[in-house]
This record gives structure tokens, C-alpha cells and sequence, in this order.
């Protein structure tokens, strides 16, 4: 009898033993998979960072292209007011000199007949006007073009500015990334 509670003293110890290492086999399952479980939530993050940088960067690209065509048309209208302005000046200095010509015709023919003198005075009137608005005509151009080329500085300094931002968001995001993976690595992995 003595010998069979010895045996049975022994198995018991023997499943005691085997329940054990079950327990510790299923812990370490357990952990397995919840380490498992943390890289698919982490992969999966990662997968949205980059699906939302993406959504940015393309973003960035699209208001970059219309800050790019608003700056060509505001170009193209600059050229088009720059040679409007030349079109006026070549006008009146085509004017002017005809003026100089029928002044001279004028000065000519005053000799014969006193009737020319009101009309020579109210051709340099007309001429002085005609300056005049030209001289006013070129000066708004000029504060336009001015003003357009300020507008123009400001949208390139927003489009440096985003660009800025953009790279400081990537920066972040990849900070954050190499920060998880190496929390994730550095958990102890029990087979």
C-alpha cells in the first residue's frame, strides 16, 4: 500500500507538473496573440496615417495648381494692361505729333485769316485733356500692376507656408511610427 500512494503521490505530482506547463503554454499563447493583435492595430494605423497624408499631399498638389493658374491669369492680365498702357502712349504720341503738324499748319494759315486762331486754341485744350487723362489712365495702371505684384508675393509666401506645414505633419507622422514600432519590437516575445 505504501507503494501505491508513492505512485499516486507521483502522478499527482505528474499533473501537477503538466498543468503547469498548459498554463504557462496557453499564457504564452495569449501573449503571442495580443502582441499579434497590437502589430494589425498598429499596421493598421499606419495604414491610416499614410492614407491621410496621401489625402493631404494631394490636397497640397490640387491648391498648389490654382494658386499656380490664379497666378498665371493675374500674369497674363498684367501683360495685357502693359500693352494696353503701350498701345495708349503709341496713340498719343501719334496724337502729339500730329498736333505739332496741324499747330504748324495752323500758325501758317492764321497768317491768311484770323478764323483759325479758335480752333488751334481749342485743339491744344483737347491736347492738354487728352494728357491729362492719359497721365491719369497710366498712373491707376501702374498702382494696379503695383497692387497685383503684392497679391502675388503674398500667395507664394501661403503656398511656401502650406508647403511648411505639410512637412512638418510627415515629420510627426514618421516620428510616431518609428516610436510605436520600436514599442512594439521591444516586447518580449515567449514561444
Amino acid at each position: 500500500m505504501n507503494s501505491s500512494g508513492e505512485e499516486m503521490t507521483k502522478v499527482k505530482c505528474d499533473k501537477e507538473v503538466q498543468l503547469e506547463e498548459l498554463s504557462e503554454t496557453l499564457d504564452s499563447k495569449k501573449k503571442e496573440e495580443n502582441t499579434k493583435q497590437l502589430v494589425e492595430n498598429l499596421e493598421e494605423a499606419n495604414s491610416q496615417l499614410r492614407n491621410e497624408l496621401e489625402s493631404l499631399k494631394e490636397k497640397m498638389a490640387k491648391t498648389g495648381e490654382e494658386m499656380r493658374s490664379a497666378l498665371d491669369e493675374r500674369e497674363e492680365n498684367m501683360n495685357n494692361l502693359k500693352k494696353q498702357v503701350e498701345n495708349k502712349t503709341k496713340c498719343i504720341e501719334e496724337l502729339q505729333q500730329e498736333n505739332k503738324v496741324l499747330q504748324k499748319k495752323l500758325t501758317a494759315e492764321s497768317k491768311k485769316s484770323n478764323t483759325y486762331e479758335g480752333k488751334v486754341n481749342k485743339l491744344q485744350l483737347e491736347m492738354e485733356n487728352m494728357n491729362k487723362q492719359h497721365k491719369e489712365a497710366v498712373d491707376i495702371y501702374q498702382k494696379d500692376i503695383e497692387t497685383r505684384k503684392g497679391n502675388e508675393n503674398k500667395l507664394r509666401e501661403e503656398v511656401r507656408g502650406v508647403n511648411f506645414y505639410c512637412n512638418l505633419i510627415f515629420f510627426n507622422l514618421k516620428c510616431f511610427y518609428e516610436a510605436l514600432l520600436a514599442r512594439v519590437l521591444a516586447l518580449p516575445f515567449q514561444t
